[in-house]
């Protein structure tokens, strides 16, 4: 699997670089001349994990002499006493006889005949040509891998060519210029190798190659001519013989005081209990004892595989096998719903699985629960069988026993598993894994480092949800999606662009929302879960203020942190107040200005009433007559559902604008424009004599009133005191009643049946038409408005950090 550090990065934020275009809405422009220089705000991104890919290595050319060999040692060629992987998937291994799965065929070869299931053998490699794509991966073993000379070993293999020759040579790896040993044989019409041949020659370790005559290719796999004989006694013993008893293995003709490793395997894997080394005496034989232990638990019945090899070394010296035999079925019980514990909970599946069954008999399978009837199944020709079922929600917790019966010999074998109660329903939840951390923590970039990493869980598995961020500041919103794994969980975090040209931006206060849907298709929400960007951790009570100024009949915005959550705290300003901090421990208020209040520096004193811990802070108050306003447009709601936009603004529908701060008696114009099927809209609107200009956009009672959901913007246009044309933006969102933009609503025939629908009941500039310039301000100025805020997806490592 690919490394999570390997991510796909996508720009999300309303921002990107300077002299890049810039993407707003459902239309695209350039950054006028004017921005063109001026440096943008980092960008929104989501990273997620890909695949990583892997170069392949370049195809070797056959060998020009008869005589060349491979180089052999490749990890995975299947050398007996070695723990090799099968390329084939199998079943997931067992903890226990108890909860083992079937194996793949592929596995049993590989520790019945220690043949190579695929891989390369010994490190030979496949020089494939382009044309021979065609035939499939080259393979070729050889069985056994050891033994005297004149011994026979068997020859298989895939991937020749069909009907075609195969070249096999086996020469000594001592001497790779000695005179190999041909034999000539040919691959059948799948392209299959299966033939014999005897192995004659001086002790040592020999070099196997076989070659596709028609292409080329070939593989390489060794033989070691050994004079070193094993016995194995008894090779045939009931279970029962084995656990009290044994086998004994006699390795003889080994050198005085040799070392070698003895490997035993079943039918399914190498077992590490039953494996181990083995000393030779001054005569050069050395014995060795394998025996069912009682902490094998059960006793696996059939073939066992034994390799003998050089210690420490891949060159096999000896190998043979013995058999476990008994009358009953032999029985193992899994669950895909296992506990970490191997238990199986309530709700969860059990699978019965055995063998050693009189072939193609009928098998009785009592899964040892009161209410649950046993099955009757059939098992193979091999002796076979399987059978499953859904554990009762009501069964109760307690050790229980499978029986199975061979219903043609009345033979019985019997597993043991724990049934556990049913996990309680988790609610769903959303955590940060800090509730502060440092600006120098925050900004940073994808590595996996920086930010705050949020979890959610309690949800369905796969399911997809949305988390948005939020700040308090001058940072663009974040939005990005995310899906749950297997068990209902998802990591993601939120960081700050190391690319800032002003990380400060990022200090203030976040909010992160998630929304997904619940299993009858309802929106859902979880959170807001709140974290704080701060030059230092602390514990002490911290005040910000939005401005150390404020002029008299205005408020002063303040945030206070740091506090008991939901303790009472005194504030006094002028005059002192009590308030309640939330359960972040936070308050964030604004705290109103007397008209007549003395204008100078002011302090500001902050009591925590549970812990009695202070804080103080200094502000002006300036006088009123002084106070200049510069020019500014609010739009409230910001978003507004679509039931609220459509209607009649004396009845409250709508969106209202206000600007402030200009001249009275002159005009200002306006141009909205909005989603695909609204008409944009032009006009103009008087300047007051307080300075203020205002206005509602709202929409009208449709045959289709979803076409209205969607983002709109606003450019105001007014002329300042020099004579000069300036411009005002923001933008407002139509959303549906589960929030959502719904897209352009409804197909593109009923959207586009009876034309754009209007706002305010005119439609003025879609026949005039915008100025660009100004349209292209208007994204600028809100792309580069202020920072922005990237997140990370599947960062699992981030939690358990501390702040």
């Amino acid at each position: 699997m690919a490394e999570e550090s390997i991510k796909k990065k996508g720009r999300l934020a309303a921002a990107v670089l300077a002299g890049s275009a810039l993407a707003f809405s459902s239309f695209a422009v350039v950054v006028p001349a004017a921005l063109a220089d001026e440096e943008a705000t980092p960008a929104i991104a989501t990273v997620k994990p890909e695949a990583s890919s892997q170069d392949s290595s370049e195809t070797p050319t056959a060998p020009d002499d008869e005589t060349s060999v491979k180089d052999s040692g490749s990890a995975e060629t299947g050398d007996l006493g070695e723990e090799v992987e099968p390329t084939e998937p199998v079943t997931e291994e067992p903890t226990s006889s108890e909860t083992s799965a079937e194996p793949s065929p592929e596995t049993q070869s590989r520790f019945q005949t220690q043949q190579d299931d695929g891989d390369d053998g010994d490190g030979g490699e496949d020089n494939t040509e382009p044309d021979d794509a065609e035939l499939g991966e080259l393979r070729f073993a050889v069985s056994p891998r050891s033994g005297p000379s004149g011994t026979q070993i068997d020859l298989s293999g895939s991937g020749f060519t069909p009907g075609g020759d195969i070249d096999v040579k086996i020469v000594t790896s001592d001497d790779p210029d000695a005179t190999p040993i041909n034999y000539d044989t040919f691959a059948d019409d799948e392209g299959v190798l299966d033939d014999v041949m005897s192995v004659e020659g001086a002790p040592g370790l020999y070099h196997v190659t076989a070659t596709d005559v028609d292409t080329g290719r070939y593989e390489v796999e060794t033989f070691n001519i050994t004079d070193v004989t094993m016995d194995i006694n008894p090779e045939t013993l009931s279970e029962e013989e084995f656990r009290d008893n044994g086998v004994t293995l006699t390795i003889r003709e080994l050198e005085p005081n040799q070392v070698v490793d003895v490997a035993v395997s079943n039918r399914y894997n190498p077992i590490d209990e039953l494996s181990g080394t083995a000393t030779a005496g001054g005569d050069g034989v050395a014995t060795y004892s394998i025996q069912g232990a009682e902490d094998l638990r059960d006793i696996y019945v059939g073939a066992y595989s034994v390799i003998v090899t050089e210690s420490g070394s891949e060159v096999q010296l000896a190998e043979g096998s013995f058999d476990v035999t008994s009358e009953n079925p032999q029985v193992s019980v899994h669950s895909p719903d296992a506990n970490d514990d191997g238990s199986i909970p309530q709700g969860g599946t059990l699978h019965v699985t055995g063998n050693n069954a009189t072939p193609n008999s009928d098998v009785t399978v009592d899964f040892g629960l009161e209410g649950v009837e046993a099955q009757i199944v059939e098992s193979t020709s091999d002796g076979e069988y399987g059978a499953e079922i859904t554990i009762p929600e009501n069964a109760q917790p307690s050790e229980k026993t499978v029986t199975v019966t061979d219903d043609e010999t009345g033979t019985v074998g019997t597993a043991e598993y724990t049934v556990a109660e049913a996990a309680e329903d988790v609610e769903p939840t959303l955590t940060a894994d800090r509730t502060q951390i440092t600006l120098d923590e925050f900004v940073g970039s994808d590595d996996g480092e920086s930010g705050v990493g949020f979890l959610v869980e309690g949800l369905e598995p796969n399911t997809d949800f949305t988390y948005m961020a939020t700040a308090s500041g001058p940072v663009a919103d974040l939005e990005a999606t995310e899906t749950t794994d297997a068990d209902g969980t998802a990591r993601f975090s939120v960081y700050g662009d190391e690319k800032a040209s002003d990380p400060s931006v990022y200090l203030g206060r976040y909010s992160v929302t998630v929304v997904y849907k619940d299993e009858a298709g309802e929106p859902q929400e979880l959170g807001p879960v709140h974290f704080r960007v701060v030059d230092e951790i602390t514990e002490d009570i911290e005040i910000e203020l939005e401005s150390d100024e404020v002029y008299q009949g205005e408020s002063l915005d303040v945030e206070i942190w740091n506090l008991t959550p939901e303790g009472n705290v005194e504030i006094e300003w002028n005059p002192t107040e009590t308030l309640t901090a939330d359960d972040d421990g936070e308050i964030d208020t604004d705290l109103p200005i007397a008209d007549d209040a003395d204008t100078g520096v002011q302090t500001l004193t902050v009591t925590d009433l549970t812990t009695e811990r202070t804080a103080s802070v200094e502000y002006t108050v300036l006088d009123a007559s002084d106070q200049v306003v510069d020019p500014s447009l609010t739009i409230d709601p910001e978003r507004i559902e679509l039931d609220d936009f459509i209607g009649d603004p004396e009845d409250g529908a709508g969106v209202a604008h206000t600007v402030q701060g200009l001249e009275p008696g002159t005009e200002i114009s306006y141009a909205v424009t909005g989603p695909e099927y609204v008409s944009d809209f032009e006009s103009t609107a008087p300047v007051e004599e307080d300075g203020v200009a205002s206005f509602v956009i709202y929409g009208y009672d449709v045959a289709n009133p979803s076409v209205y959901l969607g983002e709109y913007n606003t450019v105001v246009t007014y002329v300042d005191e020099d004579g000069e044309a300036q411009t005002l933006s923001g933008s407002f969102t139509v959303v549906d009643g589960d929030d959502s933009t719904g897209g352009t609503g409804g197909s593109d025939d009923d959207r586009g049946s009876t034309g754009p629908v209007d706002l305010n009941g005119a439609s003025g500039l879609a026949q005039t038409g915008a100025n660009g310039i100004q349209f292209g301000m208007l994204a600028g100025g809100l792309l580069l408005a202020g920072g922005a805020l990237l997140a990370f997806a599947n960062r699992k490592r981030l939690f358990g950090r501390t702040a």
